[in-house]
């Protein structure tokens, strides 16, 4: 029998003329200089520059964190202005994304199993980057913390059930795990199904104190003893709720973390937490003000 022939892959694509943002900007330079405005025409080529030069910035970044990038799916540096416009936004949202990860502090970290990388994107958040192979977990002292994701079994209705989940651990106390991160189901819209969750997910928790998890401001409130979870829910759901400004909060709660086995230590805990917040939205704003200046300097506005 003859041997068959391998079906070559095809050779990425690229548009035979420039792309649209490449060739807008350069049509606008060109119309500028026929107008004898040299000052506005090189202002135009230095946007078209830099946007360049950040698309190529961007597109380094995403291949340390994601497959099909390179230059064989179509993502060749060199041919920058001939990529398509999904390409450009593409990268443009994946490396700006990227780049805000990088700027806070963290631990990175690349699962290897199919149920750990959904563990980690559900712990993290970071979702919506389909190829994503590595992930920056936020932490208050990455020199001084571990990140583990930790394989358990357990038995439901008498079929093993393996779970993942991600455990911070304190390199300064000897190893001891001081935050561990307990989620509830997706998809839960009432506080009655959060509550039936929560009670089935209490004797799978260790004994200490817990903060709740919000998908949009990470840990929330003050530590509260494992058994008193249920007691304060409903102060936390209902009353967040109803009060102006803080409209559905509640309803962003998505698990808990214990924060420490003993009192003292989940409030030394809360007290660093809150620090470390304090820190991050004032090197925030440090980093917006720079910006701002220097984009005033180059181009003349803000």
């Amino acid at each position: 029998m003859a041997a068959r022939k391998r079906k070559a892959k095809a050779a990425p694509k690229y548009t035979q003329v420039a792309s649209a943002w490449y060739r807008d900007v350069t049509k606008l330079a060109q119309k500028f200089s026929a107008a004898g405005d040299y000052d506005s025409a090189a202002i135009i080529e230095a946007q078209r520059a830099a946007q360049e030069k950040r698309l190529k910035k961007y597109a380094k970044l995403v291949r340390k964190y994601a497959d099909g990038f390179d230059p064989k799916d179509g993502y060749a540096l060199s041919k920058v202005a001939f990529w398509p416009m999904d390409r450009v936004r593409r990268i443009e949202e994946y490396g700006a994304r990227l780049e805000k990860e990088e700027s806070q502090t963290r631990k990175t970290i690349r699962p290897r199993t199919k149920g750990a990388i959904e563990a980690v994107r559900k712990h993290t958040g970071q979702r919506g980057f389909p190829t994503r192979k590595a992930f920056n977990v936020i932490v208050q002292r990455p020199e001084a913390t571990a990140v583990k994701i930790v394989k358990s079994t357990r038995t439901e209705r008498g079929k093993k059930k393996v779970e993942y989940h991600v455990e911070e651990i304190d390199k300064t106390k000897r190893g001891k795990v001081f935050k561990r991160f307990f989620y509830l189901p997706e998809g839960l819209n009432t506080f009655e199904e959060i509550e039936a969750a929560t009670k089935k997910m209490l004797p799978r928790m260790p004994k200490g104190y817990y903060v709740l998890i919000s998908s949009v401001y990470g840990g929330i409130a003050t530590p509260i003893e494992k058994y008193n979870i249920l007691r304060v829910l409903p102060e936390y759901f209902f009353g967040y709720d109803a009060k102006p400004g803080d409209s559905g909060l509640a309803s962003t709660i998505i698990g808990y973390q214990l924060v420490g086995y003993q009192l003292d230590e989940a409030k030394r805990e809360y007290v660093e937490r809150l620090t470390w917040r304090e820190t991050m939205r004032r090197e925030r704003a440090k980093q917006k003000a720079r910006a701002g200046a220097k984009r005033l300097k180059r181009y003349g506005r803000t």
